[in-house]
């Protein structure tokens, strides 16, 4: 069954933060690391991965900016 939410909410938190949670907490799994410019890169890494399969992330496509 798929989690109905990521586990942090990215509504209103900075590139930095984001990212700081997002290694801190699967910094050993497949994470592509990148500069705000090329967020989609991380976006679509972690849409493409099965360590988030369990969450509904959608690929960085349907998104004009971070």
């Amino acid at each position: 069954m798929k989690q109905r939410f990521f586990p942090y909410v990215v509504d209103y938190a900075s590139w930095d933060d984001f990212n700081g949670n997002l290694f801190l907490e699967y910094g050993q799994g497949n994470i592509v690391a990148s500069d705000e410019t090329n967020w989609q890169n991380t976006a679509n890494a972690i849409s493409q991965s099965s360590q988030f399969s369990i969450y509904p992330v959608p690929p960085a496509e349907g998104y004009s900016n971070w």
